[in-house]
Formats: structure tokens, C-alpha cells, sequence
């Protein structure tokens, strides 16, 4: 080797200085290197870890939401459709109420005029009875004497309904 020029001292000095640097390298550099390194990935993959879980959480919390406004809106349609099934109850029930009262206010007006018809009617006819009596007796009057009038007056009486006594 020497004729190489290569001192056997001098390498066994660099190869011992290689090996000792290499595990002062490995000691001192790499090892707290790669501790670094694991710790630092360690820390990335719980921060990923807590990122997912956050998205987890915001993901169910959406859900949640979205099937509160579901409910919600279910409610809503079905509250809306129950209010509005009792206010047009209501309404047949009011328009039936109203409509059987109208009928009643119909049916008892046309009693009051019925009686009312009645009642004039028959004033009409002991009316015109007054009065075709009282012709009968002007003109027998004039015609006959008093005691064959009142006679006669007397028989007409009789035979005409719902006159009493004129006179």
C-alpha cells in the first residue's frame, strides 16, 4: 500500500475518526433527527386525526340539523293541514248553524204572515158582513117596514158565520 502512497496509520487513524464520528453522528445528529422527525409526524397525524374527528362532528351536527328542519317542516305541514282541516269544520259548522238559523228566522216569518193573513182575512170578511148587513138593512129599510126589517135583519144574522150582534 505504500506504494500507493497510503499510510496504513493515517487510514487506520481516519477509519477509526469515520466510525467514531459516525456514532457521535448517530448519537448527537440522527437519533434526535429522527425523534424530531417521529414526533413531528406524531403531531401531524393527531392533528389529521382531530381535523377528521372535527369534520366528523360538523358532518353529524349538519345532519342533525337537516333532520331538525325536516321534522320541522314535517311538523309545520302537518299543523298547517290539522289548522287548516278545523277552521273549514269550523266553517261548515258556522255556514250550517247560520244556514239553520236562516231556515228557523224563514220558517217563523212565514207563520207570522200566515197569521197575519189569517187574521186580516177574517177582519176582511166581518168586514164586508158589516157592511153587506148594513145594505141589506138600508135597502129593506126603504123597501119594507121596521118590524119585517129587524125580522129579516135577524134571519140573515143567523145564517151569516162570525157576526154576533151587529146592532
Amino acid at each position: 500500500m505504500e506504494k500507493l502512497g497510503i499510510d496504513a496509520k493515517v487510514m487506520l487513524a481516519q477509519i477509526v475518526n469515520f466510525i467514531l464520528l459516525f456514532i457521535v453522528f448517530k448519537k448527537f445528529v440522527y437519533k434526535p433527527f429522527m425523534n424530531a422527525l417521529k414526533t413531528q409526524e406524531k403531531k401531524e397525524k393527531e392533528a389529521l386525526d382531530k381535523i377528521q374527528e372535527y369534520e366528523k362532528k360538523e358532518q353529524a351536527l349538519y345532519n342533525k340539523k337537516l333532520n331538525l328542519e325536516t321534522d320541522y317542516e314535517e311538523k309545520l305541514k302537518k299543523m298547517y293541514a290539522k289548522m287548516k282541516k278545523e277552521t273549514s269544520e269550523a266553517k261548515r259548522q258556522i255556514l250550517k248553524e247560520a244556514q239553520s238559523e236562516a231556515e228557523e228566522l224563514r220558517r217563523h216569518n212565514l207563520e207570522l204572515i200566515e197569521n197575519d193573513r189569517t187574521k186580516m182575512l177574517g177582519e176582511i170578511k166581518k168586514e164586508s158582513l158589516k157592511i153587506a148587513l148594513a145594505l141589506s138593512e138600508k135597502a129593506l129599510s126603504q123597501v119594507v117596514g121596521a118590524p119585517l126589517q129587524s125580522e129579516i135583519v135577524k134571519e140573515i144574522s143567523k145564517k151569516l158565520p162570525n157576526i154576533k150582534n151587529v146592532n
